[in-house]
């Protein structure tokens, strides 16, 4: 006996039409600026997927009130806990095992200035224009 065959139905489909919906909904947004300057590609590369979301704990890019209180243990610090990784999600070197210390400060100091903080002349954080 042979088994009818299943015609194809918008109906019988209507997750792959909300997956279409979905991606044309995407393409049709305006393109995202990516970010530019010392840091920004090992930023992109290496931390982005934890700091951009805020995962296990990560300060999220762009949240000045997040970064504040670390920001103003001083970079020294900043790049120690980097080069040591963190408990419970960032390993060490922030997983670019490749990466030297210049290249973690330059990306440090990305999200700083994205989240809307740097540090003045004499060490302390300053808000400044993300």
């Amino acid at each position: 006996m042979r088994r009818p065959q299943q015609r194809w139905s918008v109906r019988s489909s209507g997750s792959a039409w909300t997956l279409l919906l979905g991606v044309l909904t995407l393409a049709a947004c305006a393109p995202v600026e990516q970010p530019t300057g010392p840091g920004a590609t090992t930023y992109l590369r290496y931390c982005y997927s934890c700091h951009a979301a805020g995962i296990a704990g990560a300060p999220r890019v762009g949240s000045a009130e997040q970064w504040r209180a670390r920001a103003a243990q001083g970079l020294d610090v900043l790049l120690a806990h980097t080069l040591a990784g963190i408990d419970p999600g960032m390993p060490e070197k922030g997983g670019c095992r490749e990466c030297s210390d210049a290249e973690l400060v330059a990306a440090i100091e990305h999200m700083l200035a994205a989240s809307g903080l740097s540090y003045g002349a004499d060490g302390s954080v300053e808000a400044s224009a993300p």
